[in-house]
């Protein structure tokens, strides 16, 4: 098997787990989350089975688990993920400075929605300030946003102590919107690009998306709990 092959397959499968959050986003109800798939499969792909993901306003959450890892001397990351939830500046440039100060083993991933009714001032440069490795990526791209959080996790496991990822999203807020921001749709943006560089055809994106309907056709009965 190539390389290349090798690559084909785990875009394949990044493709698949974005297909899938799409997919589940349609279906829930409440605050809905279409345009993030990049992020959420991006970092699925990146980071190991030990590793864990803390998304939303658990701060504590986040650093306690990195202090629990730092003091067991483990090598497992805490990912912790802000999306649009309010988290006060404060409260996570404190979490910050405490990180940097005690090289604790976590990434902040701070989506940063530019939707036009959106958007929050950047921490890169305060993280900076603090010497935490920090810049933006491209949230809409999965490619990319797995390659930066594949190589932060691989230089926090090596003791290089807390990074952070600025993750340029553009949150969709319904079906209409996203017809409107199409161009902007990072499963598309995704699907597009295997098109042209990995030979994806109609027929398999179209067998593709009919096993993960047919997963959540298995899902939607099964019993919650």
């Amino acid at each position: 098997m190539t390389d290349r092959s090798l690559r084909a397959m785990e875009r394949l499968d990044l493709l698949r787990t974005m297909i899938r959050a799409r997919r589940i986003e349609e279906y829930r109800t409440g605050r809905p989350g279409i345009g993030d798939e990049a992020v959420v499969a991006g970092i699925a792909a990146a980071i190991g089975p030990d590793d864990t993901v803390v998304e939303g306003g658990g701060v504590p959450l986040a650093m306690s688990l990195a202090l629990a890892a730092a003091a067991s001397r483990r090598p497992h990351v805490t990912v912790y993920v802000l999306t649009g939830q309010p988290v006060p500046a404060d409260e996570l440039r404190e979490a910050l400075e405490v990180a940097a100060r005690r090289g604790l083993p976590v990434l902040f991933c701070r989506e940063n929605n530019l939707h036009p009714l959106g958007g929050l001032p950047s921490e890169t440069g305060f993280a900076a300030e603090h010497g935490i490795p920090a810049w933006a990526v491209d949230g809409m791209d999965a490619l990319a946003v797995a390659e930066a959080v594949g190589e932060a996790v691989d230089a926090i496991r090596a003791g290089e102590g807390p990074h952070l990822l600025e993750l340029s999203t553009c949150r969709f807020r319904g079906r209409a919107e996203m017809t409107r921001w199409r161009e902007f749709d990072p499963v598309r943006l995704l699907a597009d690009r295997m098109r042209e560089e990995d030979g994806l055809d109609a027929a398999a994106l179209a067998r593709l998306e009919s096993e993960v309907d047919e997963e959540l056709g298995i899902a939607e009965p099964a019993p919650v709990g």
